[in-house]
This record gives C-alpha cells, structure tokens and sequence, in this order.
C-alpha cells in the first residue's frame, strides 16, 4: 500500500504527502501535481490509521470534488472519506442540522437569476426603477456584507451614503423574503454553516466530527470561507493547498490574505512548494515567471518545466480584430494538418465581448467552436423552466420557482391573478401550491382565468403525489404531462429545435445522476446542480471544437495549443484595475492564461479596435515588456508582424518613449475620462512602468500612463 501511494511522486510531492506536523501548506505552482498530491495525501492518511470517514477534503467545484472522489477510490477502494466542494459540504451540513438555527430542511436554494428577481421587488415595493439602480449592482453589495459577515443592521449601521442605505434597507427585506419562501442563496449557505459552528451547543459535535480537513485552491477561499476552516478545524490537523499566483476571484470575495497569512493564523504551519510543472514547455514556462515574478503579494519561489523546452511562443501584431481573427483561423487549419484538432486549442479573452470578431471567421472557415460560460447550461429558460417544478415538489414555499410555472405552458393565468393569489397565500399563512390544492382563498375568477386555475390545481395535485421515481424518470414524466416539447415547438422555431436540445440534454444529466447512485435523490440532485459552475461540465470527451471562453473561464482546464488574444492596453490589465492591487490581480489572470497551454502559445493583438462606436488605435498591453524582458539576450517571444502600411510595427523601445514623452510632473492640472479633472501629486518609475498618483474629487487614484488614458489641462 505504501509503495502505491508514493509511486510516481518526485521528492517535493513526497514530502507534502507524508508530513506528519498537523499543519501543512502547499503552494502548488500551475501544472505541479496538487490534484494528485492531495488525494495521495488522503490516502496516506487512512494508512497511516485515521479512520477515512473522519477525513474532509474540500475543493471549487463538483468536478474537481468528483475527480478526487474517484482518485481516492482506485487508491482506497470502498473510502468514505467526505469530499465536496465548500457550497456543497454547507448544504449537505445544513440539511441535517440547520433546524437546530431555524432553517426548514425543505430548503431550496436560489440561483442568481432568482435572486435578482427578489432584489428587483424590493426595489418596486419602494418606487426604486431598474433605470436609477440596478439591480445586480444591490444584489453584489449585498453579497460583499455577507462576505464580510454583516447582517442587514450591521451593513445599515455601516452605511455612508444614500446608496448604501438603500442597499442595507433591501438587503433587510431581499433576506425576509427569502426566509419566507424556505430559501437560501448560495452566500447564507456559508453563513448559516459558519453560524452553526460557532453555536454553542451544536458546533462541538460537527468540529469533533474531522480528524483532519483538507482544502484544494485555498487562494480562492473568501473571509467566511477562511472562517469556517479555522473553526471546522480547531481540534484538527489541517491541509491547504493553493497557489497565490493564479487568485483572480477578488471579484467575488476571494480574500488572497487567507493563503498569504496562513501561517499567522495556523501557527507551526509547515510549508511545501511544488515547483516543478509537468504541463508547459520550458518556453512557456519562462514565459509565465518572467511576467509573475513582477507581482509583490505572493509567496517567493520558481517554476521549472520537466519537460522539453519546446517552440517559442509567437507574438502577433494584426492590423484589426478581423485580421487578428483570420490570424488565428489560419493557424488553427494549420495546426490541425500537423495533428493538433480542434478539441486541443483555446482562444482565451478578457470578456465574452471579444469572441464576436473570432465566431464569424471560425464560421467562415468551417472552424467548429464553442463558446464557454456566456450562457450557462443550467441558466437556460427551460432548463430554469423544468427545474422549478422540481424545486417546488422539494419546496412548496418557494416563490421564485412558483412564478415560472404558474403559467406555464400558458393556461389564462395573468400578472394580477398571480400576485393575489401570492397575497392571499401569506395572509393564509400557506404556501402558494397548497392554497391552489385546497382552493382556499381564491380571488374570484371567471372564463380563461378560472379553467386554467382548474388545470393548474389537476396539474400540482399529479405533481406533488408523483412518488418513488428516479430523477430522469421524473423528468421525463413532467415532459410528457406538459408536452413539453409541443410548448417548445409553439415558439419561434430556430429557438425551439435548440431548447429542445437543451431538454434532451437535461435529461440525459439527470439519467448520468441518477447512474452514480448519489445520495439524496431529488434534493440532492437539486443541491448540486444550483452550485455546479459551466467548466463543470468540461472534460475532454466534451469538447468537440476550439474553446472560446474567458481568462476566468479557463482555470483548471488546459489545451496543447492557447491564443490569448487582444493583448492590449486597457483590456489586459483591464481599465477598471487603475488602482494597484488590481493589477497584480490582472498579472496573475494572464500568468493563468499562459499556464493552460502545453506546447504551444501565441499572444496577439490588434493595433486597431473596434470600441465606444468608432474606431480606435489600441496600444500594446504593458505586461508585454514583462514577457519580453529585453534584459535577457534571447527573449523567447517569436514576433510576427502583419500590419498594414498605416500602422508602424511596434517595439518596446518605441512604446517606453511613447510613455516617457509623456511629461507628467507634480502640480500638473490632469484630466481622466472616468475620474475627472486632479492633481499630480507623485510622479513614480521610468519608462513602460511610469505611474502617477493623482488627487481627484473622488479620491486620490494611482494610475500607470501606458494605459491610463490622463491628459494635461
């Protein structure tokens, strides 16, 4: 069993899998092992005695949690070891013990649609429109207060301006409303699990539950997060793993103190680096630590490629997005004739807006693509459609899943019928499906309105008895009664041979839950989907073209070849990262970029784009000297220049002198698209790294001049 275990393991990996002190950080660089370190670690556990269902293993997502379950299986065959992703292991906490704090174990949990649409009735409830506050934007305040672990009084005690007060006065009632329909969102899963742990009377069984607590991707962990593994872990040995250098979630809360400070706050913490990446090139490798070796926040060391040095990467420079797009579509062809399909190449972006000008040349070319994360599977309408009925048998107090079913197929019942029979259901104090069944306090309805009523009470009736059936069979059984299918051919018709699609595809998802033989049939089925991410469905029998998805998008995944495309100024590092910080937040999404290729990368860019309703010169990213690096004698950046005559090829000499002319000096009266007019008041670095600190009226704003758009006044 030893021998097993360690087999195949060079001597960085050993040592994370077999230390003994308690309290252990691995910072895994891209292409390391982690994945395989963590599950040999497990494993080594259980031989070294401890009993496997006392061992927690924590990861991102339901694949990543799938993939190590079944690793963890070959090794030790018939484990119990709990691995789940944090959401997951929340839920599944919460059903057993969550009435002990007031939660009803029917709960369901809202998906962001759904929650928007709560955020959206609070606001007309106070005449706030959509056109003066947007939603989405009160629903990401809310999500920061919970993040931080702020109740509503807290975030209206806090509150330091008119928006903010209007924040925390719908945060209170958005919550209200959730507790009245037996809901959840996916952030009170982590608060409520972090509530019951700290309960004194019904945490201690659950911290005593776990020997030893494992977390994979600990960069990605947020403060509650952070919060929940040092009390799940307080009488327990505790493993983390992750990589500094590759956090680019601060923008949903991930807290990159948490793997920098670990040691302050699990102090005798033992610290193992795997630096050896056996995914890359040694030329992407370079690559890839010559740009993060410039990022301050990170934990200090090398990677080193194991594998051959390989092709330089290529640099392009298109005179336009389309010709930067026939570029790429070339290359592609051409790739594909010396045996790299479809399948293996990624073009990578910013945001989804750049994969517009590459969808039309791929088409022309007869390229097959897909695109990543623009529209989630399970956020399609019908898929959302037939999940609601599910939801409801689960959670007949769920608001959110009612409204979409109400009427659907469409049966005469209106906007006003509706909401009065959602009045007459609170005053009644019963949910909206059981005032329908027992035909208590209905609004007086005749013709359309009432039949349709009739059929919606036949319909739940069916709905809510239907018993003992697989979560397929279940489906299935909703599409025929429905006649789904005949609703979907009703529609527009492109549209409908697509969601019809969708639905097979639905079905043919829970048919694969169902064959796993998961635990907690219906609600468990529901609990994992509402928190499964789209790269969840990934693998490699699933990709059948080239990826187009975003630099988020891509982390966990790899391709044999990657373009990383628009490699510009104000697009990478993005405008909105001016302030510092955020731009080692950029540094660390491109060194992701970078690491997903195997043996081949190419960076382009266009010297013209498309942007704000004309056309507009777009300037070389400033990450490019940093992978550059003129200092040493043979950058590895093969550069390719096609550009038309108007446009004069670009070198970093010409670009530092660009940036230098601009003559910036203290006192100097400026003006900023976004900021407004300021004041110089600190002129810092040379050349590409040139940066100013200027006093605006919203603040004082550190900017880079290679891409921070400031003129004199």
């Amino acid at each position: 069993m030893q021998s097993t275990i360690l087999q195949d393991l060079d001597d960085e990996q050993r040592a994370a899998v077999t230390d003994e002190g308690g309290r252990l950080l691995i910072v895994a660089g891209a292409g390391s092992g982690k994945t395989r370190v963590i599950t040999r670690r497990i494993a080594w556990r259980v031989y070294r005695g401890v009993p496997a269902h006392r061992i927690l293993a924590i990861t991102f997502t339901n694949k990543a949690a799938r993939e190590m379950a079944a690793r963890v299986d070959q090794l030790l065959p018939g484990s119990a070891a709990w691995v789940s992703t944090f959401h997951s292991f929340a839920a599944r906490m919460l059903r057993l013990d969550g009435t002990k704090i007031g939660i009803s174990r029917e709960f369901t949990i809202l998906d962001h649609d759904d929650q928007v649409q709560v955020v959206k009735r609070q606001m007309q409830a106070r005449g706030v429109g959509t056109r003066e506050v947007r939603p989405e934007g009160i629903l990401h305040q809310i999500s920061r207060w919970k993040n931080r672990v702020l109740c509503p009084a807290d975030a209206d005690d806090g509150a330091s301006s008119s928006y903010d007060r209007l924040a925390a006065e719908i945060y209170a009632s958005y919550q209200a409303a959730l507790t009245a329909a037996h809901c959840l969102d996916f952030d009170d899963l982590l608060l409520r699990c972090l509530e019951l742990l700290r309960h004194p009377a019904y945490g201690s069984a659950w911290k005593a539950r776990f020997v030893e607590v494992l977390v994979d991707e600990y960069q990605d962990t947020n403060r509650v997060q952070g919060e929940i593994l040092a009390e799940i872990t307080s009488r327990s040995a505790v493993t983390a793993c992750g990589d500094p250098d590759q956090s680019i979630y601060s923008w949903r809360g991930a807290d990159l103190s948490n793997i920098l400070e670990f040691e302050q706050r699990f102090p005798g913490t033992r610290i193992v680096r795997l630096q050896s990446n056996y995914r890359s090139t040694g030329a992407i490798v370079e690559v890839a630590s010559r740009l993060i070796r410039n990022n301050v926040q990170r934990i200090d060391r090398e990677l080193f490629s194991v594998g051959p040095r390989g092709t330089a990467p290529v640099f392009h420079v298109a005179s336009s997005e389309s010709e930067e797009a026939e570029f790429v579509a070339r290359t592609i062809k051409s790739l594909e004739a010396q045996g790299i399909p479809p399948s293996e190449v990624a073009v990578l972006y910013r945001t989804n807006a750049f994969s517009r000008p590459f969808e039309r040349v791929f088409r022309g070319h007869a390229i097959p693509y897909q695109v990543i994360g623009a529209v989630e599977f399970f956020e399609r309408k019908e898929v959302r459609d037939l999940h609601s009925f599910l939801r409801l048998k689960v959670n007949p107090f769920d608001v959110e899943a009612w409204r979409r079913i109400v009427n659907l197929p469409p049966r005469g019942i209106g906007e006003r019928t509706q909401q009065a029979l959602l009045v007459a259901a609170a005053g009644a104090a019963l949910s909206p499906v059981d005032l329908v069944l027992e035909r208590r306090e209905w609004p007086r309805l005749r013709g359309a309105a009432n039949r349709g009523m009739e059929q919606l009470r036949e319909l739940l009736s069916w709905w809510m008895e239907e018993r003992d059936t697989s979560v397929h069979e279940l489906l299935q059984l909703l599409v025929d009664r429905i006649d789904y299918y005949g609703y979907l051919e009703r529609q527009i018709a492109p549209a409908a041979i697509d969601r019809g699609d969708n639905v097979r595809a639905l079905l043919a998802d829970a048919f694969e839950f169902d064959q796993r033989g998961d635990p907690g049939g219906l609600r468990g089925y529901l609990e994992e989907r509402s928190l499964v991410q789209d790269t969840d469905r990934l693998g490699a029998s699933d990709l059948d073209g080239v990826s187009l998805m975003t630099l988020h998008s891509a982390k966990g995944l790899e391709f044999r070849a990657v373009f990383l495309v628009a490699f510009e100024a104000e697009v990478l590092p993005h405008r909105r990262s001016l302030e510092e910080g955020g731009i080692e937040e950029e540094r660390r999404l491109l060194y992701v970029g970078i690491t997903r290729a195997r043996e081949l990368l190419f960076l382009t860019r266009s010297c013209q784009r498309f942007a704000f309703g004309r056309m507009e010169v777009a300037l070389p990213s400033p990450f490019l000297e940093e992978v550059l690096d003129p200092s040493v004698s043979e950058p590895p950046i093969e550069r390719i220049r096609v550009v038309e005559e108007e446009f004069e090829a670009w070198s970093p000499e010409g670009f530092e002198e660009e940036v230098a002319a601009q003559d910036f000096r203290v006192g100097d009266n400026v003006e900023h698209e976004s900021f407004g007019v300021g004041e110089v008041i600190d002129v810092q670095g040379r050349g590409i790294r040139r940066r100013v600190r200027v006093r605006f009226a919203a603040g004082e704003k550190n900017l880079h001049l290679a891409y921070g758009r400031l003129r004199k006044v």
